[in-house]
């Protein structure tokens, strides 16, 4: 035990008063000769009695010492100030004492350059525009020195042309070089494939060919199997199959492509805008069965749904409208519109055979009756929808609804009556 003790007082005691980084711990922790004790936010009187055989004393600026704690200090020799001011520690009461006070220069030379980059852009903002042309204009920012003095900032600072270090950027831990670009009147979507076709077609120096993504993420691809390479016919047939998502040839220096950015956003909208779509197809097709208790017959209503796309795409073509994601909702709002004028034409016949009427009599009476209603509602939707079509971003929905209507409306007054005439007159026949 005694042997213990002395040992023990041996140690040189470290108390720390307020928090450090730890690699500033670990340095203390490091000495084998030093005990080192983490007190912090104490109270006066517990901070007295901490300190009371303590050899050295680290603090910042979060704790006091005074005069009436140094006083307490017994066998304290040191007090160390984590950062480049004295303010908090008594100076006088130290050095009576023969303790000998340290600071840190050094350790807010980032916090004080970063304060200083910070000053000078709140005095150049009070420099007119005008005279901010180059860096010579630097002279004309000023600061007062202790003694009254004006300085001009050049006096202080160099100004010196480098030429600034290249940027190294990664994604997913991958090393990458972003090339971007702004287009000017087309869609990103055109210009992307027409790049996509020149490079998939085209060796690059050294017959390289870059292996290409759109959806899939580079680590995850697979690309083709190839021999000595070269690509078989079978492979480069299952490639055109698959579509642009990835060139067939891999790049032996380990280059990739992705297109990224709006091209990746624009096809996260199509693929959701599509999957909508088909709920939306689901849904009818649902809602239909329920109401005539048939599969069939919802399947010849529904028809004038495709009806649609032979007035949207060549629509576009027309006025030379690209199509864009707001033409897409447009086509998913068609399709609840244009399976109201099927209704209203396949309902008109079934009534109609309730009362006696042959088949033929009825689909002929259903396209007389039921045309003007019709081709009201159509018109109604032309006209309302025409305002927006030289709309820069609603221009594609306005297209689609306008072209699309009219398409379909003209196509269903004779193609939906006629195919249910040739299902009613093919089921008598097998009955």
């Amino acid at each position: 035990m005694t042997q213990a003790t002395l040992t023990k007082k041996s140690m040189f005691k470290v108390l720390v008063c307020d928090d450090l980084a730890e690699e500033g711990l670990t340095l203390f922790r490091a000495q084998k000769d030093f005990e080192v004790l983490i007190k912090t936010k104490q109270p006066l009187e517990e901070l007295k009695k901490l300190i009371s055989d303590a050899d050295a004393c680290v603090v910042r600026s979060g704790t006091q010492i005074t005069k009436e704690v140094i006083a307490a200090a017994k066998q304290l020799k040191v007090i160390g100030r984590a950062g480049v001011g004295l303010d908090n520690v008594d100076l006088e009461a130290a050095s009576k004492r023969g303790i000998v006070v340290i600071n840190t220069p050094g350790g807010n030379t980032i916090s004080a350059a970063e304060l200083t980059f910070a000053l000078l852009l709140a005095l150049a903002r009070r420099v007119p525009a005008a005279d901010r042309a180059g860096p010579q204009d630097l002279s004309k920012i000023f600061f007062t020195s202790p003694q009254g003095r004006q300085v001009p900032l050049s006096d202080l600072a160099r100004v010196e042309s480098r030429v600034a270090p290249k940027p190294i950027s990664h994604k997913d831990q991958y090393p990458v070089v972003y090339v971007s670009g702004e287009l000017g009147s087309s869609s990103q979507v055109y210009a992307v494939l027409k790049m996509w076709s020149y490079l998939r077609n085209h060796e690059l120096p050294g017959g390289v060919k870059l292996t290409q993504y759109f959806m899939a993420d580079p680590e995850t691809a697979t690309a083709p199997t190839h021999k000595k390479g070269r690509t078989s016919e079978a492979s480069r047939a299952s490639d055109s199959a698959r579509g642009p998502r990835l060139d067939p040839i891999g790049d032996t220096l380990g280059y990739s492509l992705r297109w990224d950015g709006e091209m990746r956003l624009t096809l996260d909208v199509f693929r959701d805008l599509g999957a909508a779509f088909l709920v939306a197809l689901v849904l009818i097709y649902l809602v239909l069965v329920g109401y005539y208790r048939s599969f069939a017959t919802p399947m010849i209503v529904m028809g004038a749904i495709p009806l649609t796309l032979i007035g949207v795409l060549p629509g576009h073509a027309i006025l030379g409208q690209y199509f864009t994601a707001t033409s897409m909702i447009g086509v998913i709002a068609l399709a609840g519109i244009v399976v109201r004028n099927s209704l209203l034409l396949i309902d008109f016949i079934l009534d109609f055979r309730r009362e006696g009427h042959e088949l033929r009599e009825a689909v002929i009476q259903a396209g007389a009756t039921r045309m003007r209603p019709i081709l009201l509602t159509a018109f109604a939707i032309i006209l309302g929808t025409f305002i927006m079509v030289f709309d820069p971003v609603f221009g594609g929905l306005a297209v689609s609804l306008i072209f699309g209507t009219f398409a379909s409306t003209v196509l269903t007054l004779f193609v939906i009556p006629l195919v249910y005439y040739l299902y009613e007159q093919r089921q008598h026949h097998e009955q």
